[in-house]
């Protein structure tokens, strides 16, 4: 039975142990001394570096294990070996050099004792179960030594269990208690029969290059993973890439991922990295690919998870640099996601962030060059970072989506031919009764999306920040959808789109201009206001045809004349299309002449005008189908824009708009 008091004590021991601290076997850890690699140290890495960290011992006194091919020598105390089995019964360090082409390392020491293996150029091949097999051992300490190149498989043919509760050895390296790798040299992992390194306790990995082919999942610390260093590079044929899933209620400090100062690539069957509780990220360079990416075809069961950050209760993104390209989320907690800072870039066959409750991002370049809806949670605070993000349905959307509605055919066509997983349950009520918040005080965000730009089933409140929409060309998706209260109080909204289904916030806030367009707008012509002046306040080149522009800005004032031109060029930085330091080149055509003479300015050709609402609400418009109720009667759209039938499509009757176009009204299967 494991002693977890002690086996606490150990790992905080052990972290300890990396700037003063002794190992229990006797390791001291000193100075690093370049000119002997008898004496190792112990040597602490930053945040910023990827420096190996030692354990130092003496050559001298350590036991030698010397492996032949089919036996091996011991030379010193603590070990003995039997043909093709060398057992280690005491704490102790043991160098282990040589070849073993089927064999096996046992460690069976005291359950307090902390044994130390220095692989040295070592080769370890077992048929019959892991290659090592600590089954009894408070600490197993693999350090790796500065040049060498050393080799763990196992093959298929032993029995093993693919329980993680269960006692049987299921890795090639595998340690009943805890486990830490470190060291300058390499580790290669081969492991055909289940999982790659698996320690039924903590794994910690501090340094060192570790390459895992596993059949099932490569990396495994039930309790907790920590990793503070090292070169790691993992191929899961079957399962996830690394994982901690201690899921008893009797402990939260357990089944953690903790990642900083590595650098890790995992190219993985299903999840990549995934947490039973909370998974962090501090710094470190990762890149993940699962399930054969976000636009290919899984190369396993389409009905498991294939997430590349995953965690039970909460993910936490402080720093680092990550590049996912998931067949699921990129990022997805059954609780809470934080970030922070870091740079991000994702490509996502569904969310690119996924929460269940709350979504919280304060800072970081992140960029989702392609997903089915951007970010969703139950509820989003945006305060701070750059956000750059492609979605093929709603950009940002507050309760309004079911996790894996990217897959099965519910994304108007983007996920066809992908399964939705056996254990999520599609009621087929596309209708939503939470009511969470979109909140936006920060931040640069711009949203190319071909749903709603900014979708939220409670309220949505801008305060500051800079917002760029480029909304959809489809009919029934707006630049802002909201069934509760829309503020903007503060920041830059921009958004162009369809009129359709034009949404606006409430009257109560900061000035916001609408331009509307009698014909629609090719991708990339601009459109831009100047004040009385003559300076130009905002300018966009939509990326996408657009039929109305939406301006919000403190420098809207009340009771003043703005100009809003067509064509053009502006020089100044361009991001999806936003000018944001404009500078006239080329004048364009003047468009329209407006006064802003209240909260709500509607323009077009003409001036000023008035829009009550679009198609079936009053300040709702569209964005009621689906499923949800209707919000009001047929609102009144500019004189030159009203359609040329009373709005009675759901009777069969297609509304013509006034450009031509037919409202395509949704199915039953749409979601919202």
């Amino acid at each position: 039975m494991k002693n977890r008091k002690f086996g606490s004590f150990m790992i905080a021991l052990l972290c300890t142990s990396i700037s003063s601290t002794m190992f229990l076997s006797g390791c001291s850890s000193n100075e690093k001394d370049d000119t002997s690699q008898s004496s190792q140290s112990v040597s602490n890495t930053s945040d910023s570096s990827n420096e190996p960290v030692y354990v130092s011992y003496d050559e001298d006194s350590a036991t030698k294990i010397k492996l032949n091919g089919d036996s091996a020598s011991v030379g010193g105390s603590g070990a003995k070996a039997d043909k093709n089995t060398v057992t280690v019964s005491d704490k102790g360090t043991y160098i282990i050099s040589g070849s073993l082409k089927n064999g096996q390392i046992i460690i069976d020491a005291g359950e307090n004792d902390t044994v130390n293996i220095i692989l040295d150029n070592a080769d370890i091949h077992f048929s019959d179960g892991p290659a090592i097999y600590a089954q009894k051992c408070a600490e197993t300490v693999i350090s790796l030594k500065d040049g060498t190149t050393n080799s763990i498989s196992d093959d298929g043919e032993y029995t093993a269990s693919d329980s993680d509760d269960s006692d049987v050895p299921n890795a090639a390296l595998y340690v009943q208690d805890n486990l830490t790798v470190l060291g300058g040299g390499t580790l290669n992992v081969n492991a055909e029969r289940n999982n790659g390194i698996t320690a039924k306790d903590t794994l910690n990995i501090k340094s060192g290059t570790i390459n895992v082919t596993s059949k099932h999942h490569g990396i495994s610390g039930k309790d907790n993973l920590n990793i503070s260093g090292g070169n790691i590079t993992v191929e899961s044929l079957g399962g996830d890439g690394m994982r901690s899933n201690y899921n008893k209620t009797d402990d939260e400090t357990m089944g953690n991922v903790n990642i900083e100062n590595a650098a890790i690539s995992i190219k993985s069957a299903n999840d990549g990295i995934q947490a039973e509780r909370t998974l962090t990220v501090k710094s470190g360079n990762i890149t993940i690919s699962t399930g054969g990416g976000s636009s290919g075809t899984s190369e396993t069961d389409a009905s498991e998870s294939m997430k590349a950050l995953k965690a039970g209760t909460a993910v936490n993104i402080d720093g680092g640099k990550i590049t996912v390209d998931a067949y699921n989320d990129s990022v997805h907690s059954n609780g809470d996601v934080t970030v922070t800072d870091g740079t991000l870039t994702f490509k996502s066959g569904d969310d690119a962030f996924h929460a269940d409750n709350t979504l919280n991002i304060s800072g970081g370049n992140i960029t989702v060059a392609q997903s089915h809806e951007g970010l969703e949670a139950d509820n989003i605070n945006i305060s701070g970072g750059t956000i750059d993000l492609t979605s093929d349905d709603d950009g940002i959307n507050c309760s309004g989506g079911n996790d894996f509605s990217g897959l099965g055919g519910m994304d108007g066509g983007h996920g066809f031919g992908r399964q939705i997983p056996a254990d999520f349950e599609q009621t087929g009520d596309t209708s939503d009764t939470s009511k969470g918040s979109l909140k936006i005080s920060g931040g640069t965000i711009y949203v190319n999306s071909q749903g709603d730009g900014l979708d939220s089933n409670g309220d949505l409140d801008i305060s500051g920040g800079t917002v760029v929409i480029n909304g959809t060309t489809q009919t029934g998706n707006g630049i802002l959808d909201h069934d509760g209260n829309c503020t903007v109080t503060g920041g830059t909204l921009i958004g162009a789109g369809t009129s359709d289904m034009l949404e606006m916030p409430s009257s109560d806030g900061q000035n916001i201009a609408t331009v509307l367009f009698e014909q629609k707008q090719s991708a990339g012509t601009l459109v831009y206001l100047t004040d009385s002046s003559g300076k130009v306040i905002v300018s966009i080149a939509p990326v996408k045809e657009y039929s109305c522009v939406m301006f919000s800005s403190a420098e809207l004032k009340t009771g003043e004349t703005y100009k809003a031109y067509t064509g053009g060029t502006i020089s100044g930085d361009n991001v999806q299309g936003y000018y944001s330091k404009p500078e006239i080149s080329t004048e364009g055509t003047l468009y329209s002449t407006f006064t802003i003479s209240e909260t709500l300015t509607y323009a077009n050709s003409s001036g000023n005008t008035t829009y009550n609402g679009g198609m079936f609400g009053k300040g709702g418009g569209m964005g009621n189908m689906g499923g949800r109720p209707g919000r009001g009667e047929f609102g009144n759209m500019p004189d030159n824009q009203q359609p040329a039938t009373p709005p009675n499509g759901i009777n069969g009757e297609q509304p013509a708009l006034p450009n031509g176009e037919n409202i395509q009204f949704p199915d039953s299967s749409s979601s919202v």
